[in-house]
């Protein structure tokens, strides 16, 4: 191994070593402890980069920052900080989702790329590549938004956010089983399987989340209502109907395990309707049925019945009407009849606008 001190960058080196060439860079940090970061792979990184990146270490360290570790910091560094720091701080599932968005399509096009070297097409290029997925598209934007504003935060990045892309449209689901194809799946439930049955059954029963159902614990079942301490919205209550109720005296009591819904693994829920609900819809001759979709199922069922918006919005546990507004449609019964009472009434104004003339 031989190595060349460059000219006008104290501390900076080039060691050649048997198979490539790596820049470093020595300096004392503002402790006065040595350092001795890699700055890159001169396969990649030049000599007027090495120079750029070596300065502003310096330049950082030289106004008192803690620049950690006295290394540029990688896009995969920022997503490290962020996975420890920030993370924790939301729900489960969020969490599980920002770490499938960053391994799937995040990582790889800029995790070796420099925090502070990212520009909006860097950005631009990852939602494009996503262009065939637009909810994972924009869910991946939001990620990248956060992780930039707080890199700004940490002193990792100078300027503006990078994330500057125009989400692409989402179309909403709507999706809505009727009355006859809910017959059909609740006929189709397996008789064998209490678990699966019970938990298809009370989804349509309660307009739950299926998560919410599938981890509750018979502790949390008391004066008719599931008192979940924790949901997408905080701490809820599953009113439970008299169905409902009759459903969950249907569901055996498994020794040793708290939950519902009890799963294959010992003292464990259910891990995955997934292919359960695949074989309910063949048998029932549904199509394009997704479990969520029992929860519209039972927001348009209670609208049609003559519930409000706000009333079906607070069974569901929504924050706002604007999302219960999502969920809720008329069947198509009470749809025909509301459009029949609407038109009448129209019809009505009109012939006493005659009269009157």
């Amino acid at each position: 191994m031989t190595t060349e001190h460059d000219s006008k960058i104290p501390g900076l080196q080039l060691r050649h070593l048997d198979t490539k060439s790596v820049w470093y860079l020595y300096h004392r940090d503002r402790h006065g402890k040595q350092r001795r970061p890699k700055i890159g792979d001169a396969r990649v990184i030049n000599r007027t980069k090495a120079r750029e990146l070596a300065l502003q270490i310096l330049s950082a360290v030289a106004s008192g920052k803690d620049v950690e570790g006295s290394k540029p910091n990688t896009v995969a560094d920022l997503w490290a900080k962020y996975e420890k720091e920030w993370m924790p701080r939301k729900k489960p599932r969020s969490q599980v989702e920002d770490k499938t968005l960053w391994r799937l399509h995040l990582k790889k096009p800029l995790g070796d790329l420099l925090v502070s070297e990212i520009r909006p097409k860097e950005i631009s290029k990852v939602h494009t590549d996503m262009m065939a997925t637009p909810y994972r598209a924009n869910a991946a934007m939001r990620l990248l938004s956060k992780m930039f504003n707080l890199a700004r935060q940490w002193e990792w990045r100078d300027g503006d956010n990078p994330v500057r892309v125009d989400k692409y449209p989402e179309k909403k689901r709507k999706r809505v089983p009727s009355v006859e194809e809910m017959r059909q799946v609740i006929e189709a439930l397996p008789k064998s399987d209490p678990y699966l049955r019970g938990l298809v059954e009370l989804l349509t029963y309660t307009g739950a989340r299926l998560r919410e159902i599938m981890h509750c614990r018979r502790e949390w079942i008391r004066d008719g209502a599931i008192h979940l301490p924790d949901s997408k919205t905080g701490d809820k209550l599953v009113h439970l109907s008299a169905p409902a109720m009759e459903c969950i005296k249907r569901i055996p009591v498994t020794v040793g395990n708290p939950y519902l819904i009890c799963g294959r693994i010992e003292g464990e829920p259910l891990q995955s309707p997934k292919n359960g609900w695949k074989g309910v819809l063949k048998r029932a001759k549904v199509t394009n049925l997704r479990m969520h979709d029992l929860r519209r199922f039972y927001a348009s069922t209670g609208l049609s019945a003559g519930l409000t918006l706000e009333a079906v919005g607070a069974l569901l546990g929504h924050a706002s009407t604007d999302t219960t507004a999502g969920y809720a449609y008329m069947q198509t019964g009470a749809a025909k009849a509301a459009a029949d009472l609407t038109g009448a009434a129209i019809a009505k104004g009109q012939e006493i606008t005659r009269t009157g003339c």
